[in-house]
């Protein structure tokens, strides 16, 4: 994933939910934290702002955990949002952006990669 996200030259993340499996997390204090995100995603590509939606799995644990802000100090890349608030940071963030500009976006969990030209869909490595 960090060789793939450093040849696009990401800006940022977008995790599509089912963030720790198999039952999302505990609580903020929950070691799944760190062994299944900050000690995974450690490609310096990686090192970019990762914006989260709960998924299925998630809610199966204490779904509040994860929007809380409390992992974000943690690990400033992770931010948790529902997806509602999701859609308009990111529609809000866009509008700062000059029409012109070249942008790619990375989504994980289908490993569809988005960028100013179109989508196409990536085999993970």
């Amino acid at each position: 994933m960090g060789r793939v996200r450093e040849k696009l030259d990401i800006d940022f993340v977008i995790s599509t939910g089912d963030n720790f499996y198999k039952n999302g997390l505990k609580g903020v204090r929950d070691q799944a934290f760190k062994e299944s995100f900050m000690d995974i995603y450690i490609a310096q590509s990686l090192q970019k702002p990762w914006y989260s939606v709960l998924g299925n799995h998630d809610y199966m644990g204490n779904a509040l955990a994860q929007l809380s802000p409390v992992l974000r100090k943690i690990d400033d890349r992770f931010i948790c949002m529902r997806s509602s608030s999701l859609t308009q940071n990111l529609w809000t963030s866009s509008l700062s952006t000059p029409l012109h500009s070249n942008w790619s976006i990375g989504l994980t969990l289908a490993s569809i990669v988005m960028t100013g030209e179109g989508w196409r869909l990536e085999a993970s490595t």
